[in-house]
């Protein structure tokens, strides 16, 4: 979707927020749990706490650093920034380096029926919202593996443009691979013929790969009508894994992650804009 120039534009992710092991160690220092079914009861509590707790998100390739503009009922608000090097003239006819820090937008909403995320789009701090992607998924799994769990971010993309690209290679797709993440909201696997619930309590699996692989001289058939196929794209269209399709003549693969939804409002001076003010915009952009 196309940016004008007085808008800001967002992209749009889901998380997951799942059990390290089946197993639970009542070591944790939390007498409310007693097993998984507890853990997982408590998630979104827990996910609140871990995103109030961390003082710094690490970043091996640079300096980034934070502020927590909105901490409310299920949302959350957080501005960061990345340490960049910029040129400068100087008066003495000279150029110098000074240290410059834009900043980006994320909100998220902590609803254990939404759990969204909306990363500001600006090149000048990353060039992808997938690197501060990243930066959320490894610091949060990071910090709630203390209570045994960790966290998934995967984009939400129009399940449309999958089926857009299938139509574009036609006879040429000769291997897609599903990745599925082991879901725990219901609202976005019910339609799935695949058990995956079921499958991460028996066997403990976080992901889970289904890989369709044609004769090296055939191509993959696949119909939006397919009653096992269109559920799987639905439900990683709603932000419950990643695709990619290897293309015959092409050398990159083709991945959803690259169609991650985007969402475009009228521009904020996010310098000046009140608390209460970015807590109505983010409301309202993740339902």
């Amino acid at each position: 979707m196309a940016r004008k120039a007085n808008q800001v534009a967002f992209n749009i992710y889901r998380y997951q927020i799942l059990p390290v092991s089946q197993t639970i160690q009542l070591s944790i220092d939390e007498p409310r749990i007693h097993s998984v079914e507890d853990l997982v009861k408590l998630k979104n509590e827990f996910f609140a706490q871990a995103l109030r707790d961390i003082v710094t998100f690490e970043y091996p390739r640079g300096e980034v650093i934070h502020r927590k503009d909105v901490v409310a009922e299920n949302l959350f608000v957080i501005r960061f920034a990345a340490r960049r090097r910029i040129r400068i003239q100087t008066r003495n006819f000279t150029v110098a380096k000074i240290d410059n820090f834009p900043t980006m937008v994320v909100g998220i909403n902590n609803d254990p029926n939404v759990q969204t995320i909306a990363i500001q789009i600006n090149r000048q701090v990353f060039a992808s919202t997938e690197t501060i992607r990243h930066i959320l998924e490894e610091n949060l799994s990071a910090q709630m593996r203390r209570t045994q769990l960790i966290v998934r971010i995967e984009p939400i993309f129009d399940e449309k443009k999958f089926w857009d690209e299938v139509r574009k290679y036609d006879r040429k797709i000769v291997q897609t691979d599903f990745e599925l993440i082991s879901p725990n909201m219901a609202n976005i696997a019910g339609g799935l013929t695949i058990d995956l619930d079921q499958m991460h309590r028996s066997t403990n699996t976080k992901t889970t790969h289904l890989q369709l692989n044609s004769d090296k001289d055939g191509s993959l058939t696949l119909t939006e009508d397919d009653p096992i196929i269109k559920p799987i794209v639905d439900y990683v269209s709603a932000g419950g894994g990643n695709i990619s399709m290897k293309i015959r003549g092409l050398a990159r693969r083709i991945h959803t992650s690259k169609g991650v939804t985007q969402i475009n409002i009228s521009e904020v001076d996010f310098q000046q804009v009140p608390a209460e003010v970015l807590e109505k915009i983010f409301r309202g952009i993740l339902k």
